[in-house]
């Protein structure tokens, strides 16, 4: 047997295994985000942020989630490397399935705790982060409550597309971002989702930042055998600021 399709039946084998398995109900959605995200540089270290997010169906329109908001500092190390921790106010519309009505409202507070890294191949930037989130929120079910955590890493880099003397510089950004769940709730859906994102950033000024991109996100229900295929455009306004000296 030659070696070039030798090593091609073996990369196979773990997607024939997947096919085998494959989940019995995956359902397609499209969305629309709208992102404010305010960056606030304090100082030499420190970085406070603040994010806003308004997620809706396309098919029909209405309300997906809504992030109100996400809060989070972070102290910047001279290495590259920063240590944040901070918090969400979440709300879920449901049910999740977009030809229905909205029935309730599920609030979440979400704590979390991060590492970032970054650093720089040339002209393009890279960066890794590893997230730690503590999800308190009611069970739908029951209106319990519930727990559990999530694991999340993110990995992007920012390809620049335009010469270094732009005045409106425009450059390509790419990341995808792996979670996992853990807990005594999680049962079928150690896997939690995977989102791979595509989009293009123009620096307005020194303070403004608009960015568009597409993003497919694939994610696990709680019973382990239905997954959402979700596809985003997602829009960002991003507005830096700086106090003190730096």
């Amino acid at each position: 047997m030659h070696k070039i399709p030798f090593l091609l039946l073996l990369l196979m084998l773990p997607l024939s295994g997947f096919s085998q398995s494959k989940p019995k109900s995956t359902t397609r959605q499209e969305l629309l985000w709208f992102r404010y995200y305010n960056k606030l540089f304090i100082g030499k270290h420190w970085l406070l942020h603040t994010e806003l997010d308004v997620r809706r169906f396309v098919f029909p329109g209405r309300q997906h989630q809504w992030v109100l908001p996400r809060i989070y500092l972070d102290y910047k190390f001279s290495s590259g490397l920063d240590l944040g921790m901070g918090g969400t106010y979440f709300l879920q519309a449901l049910p999740q399935i977009d030809s229905q009505a909205v029935s309730m409202i599920r609030h979440e507070i979400r704590p979390h705790q991060e590492v970032n890294y970054t650093h720089s191949w040339g002209s393009i930037k890279a960066s890794h982060r590893v997230k730690i989130e503590e999800r308190f929120f009611l069970r739908t079910e029951d209106h319990g409550r519930d727990f559990n955590f999530r694991f999340r890493y993110k990995f992007q880099v920012q390809v620049p597309l335009s010469a270094n003397d732009s005045r409106f510089p425009v450059s390509l950004v790419l990341f995808d971002e792996i979670m996992f769940n853990a807990g005594k709730s999680i049962k079928h859906n150690v896997f939690d989702q995977n989102r791979i994102y595509a989009g293009f950033q123009n620096k307005l000024s020194d303070h403004w930042t608009y960015e568009v991109g597409y993003m497919n996100w694939y994610q696990q229900r709680a019973s382990g055998q239905e997954f959402f295929d979700r596809h985003i455009i997602r829009f960002t306004l991003t507005h830096s600021l700086k106090v003190g000296k730096g």
